[in-house]
């Protein structure tokens, strides 16, 4: 039987990591030669297909893709929180869920 490989080394406050093997790879991606770019593309195809827009006509570069999420993350805020009577309802719902959850029982 082998030795267990150490964690700490002799003297106090010194750490030194051990040896782990990666996991394998799944059988899909171990051949795979692409490079991220190619990648990148393929994922925003099949997004596109899902969402019916293309993401790619609205940004050019990584920051562009972060713009454009702030943005319809914010457009979504102000569509969900427009202080009309559902969104007063949910919030109602919301900070009461537990008398609600309780009432249930």
């Amino acid at each position: 039987m082998r030795p267990r490989p150490q964690v700490f080394a002799a003297r106090p406050n010194t750490w030194r990591p051990t040896r782990k093997r990666s996991p394998p790879l799944p059988k899909q991606i171990k051949d795979d030669v692409r490079d991220v770019a190619e990648i990148w593309s393929e994922a925003l195809k099949a997004y596109e297909g899902v969402v019916e827009f293309s993401l790619t006509s609205r940004a050019a570069d990584a920051q562009g893709f972060v713009d454009l999420g702030t943005d319809e993350m914010k457009k979504f805020h102000r569509f969900r929180h427009d202080e009309k009577r559902v969104d007063a309802l949910r919030s109602l719902f919301v900070r009461n869920i537990e008398l609600i959850g309780k009432g249930l029982e």
